[in-house]
């Protein structure tokens, strides 16, 4: 993967910092992105139409050319496909594109094209996921230390059990 130079790392890091994110899930979860990478993120559907050799049309070229000054990638674990780590995710690109319809506002993030909206569960260290489990008075369980889905799944379980 093609990191972003420094200075851009520390500018996205400062923003989330700056948000009140923890800067162990920042690490586990966004990503500086750079050149022709943000395009792997951004534009893997199979519903978008190519030209017969595979590459992608010259108008969605044109459309996101702007993802290849920089931006961050942020996405998490799927739980709906065994919490394995998802394809889906947010980018927001360092110099944003102008809305077309909407010719004075900024398409701030940007989203995999042609792809349905999803949410996604950010991956969570054990450390935080005892700080909430010691504040909600939910115990975390060998079973849920062991299962693949760690703490989104303990999260499901716990409110599972309340609407039982």
């Amino acid at each position: 993967m093609r990191i972003i130079e420094s200075d851009s790392q520390a500018k996205h890091l400062q923003e989330w910092l700056g948000s009140g994110v923890d800067e162990e899930i920042i690490a586990l979860n966004v990503r500086s992105l750079s050149g022709s990478l943000p395009y792997e993120y951004l534009l893997y559907s199979p519903k978008i139409s190519r030209r017969n050799d595979g590459r992608l049309r010259d108008r969605d070229l044109k459309k996101y050319q702007h993802i290849e000054l920089g931006g961050w990638w942020c996405s998490g674990v799927d739980p709906l496909n065994n919490y394995i780590l998802m394809m889906w995710g947010c980018f927001k690109p360092n110099h944003p594109r102008r809305d077309r319809q909407k010719i004075h506002k900024l398409i701030k993030y940007e989203h995999p094209y042609r792809e349905e909206t999803r949410a996604f569960f950010l991956l969570v260290p054990n450390r935080i996921w005892v700080k909430v489990s010691n504040r909600s008075g939910i115990p975390i369980t060998e079973e849920d230390l062991q299962h693949p889905g760690g703490f989104w799944h303990w999260v499901w379980q716990q409110n599972a059990t309340k609407l039982s």
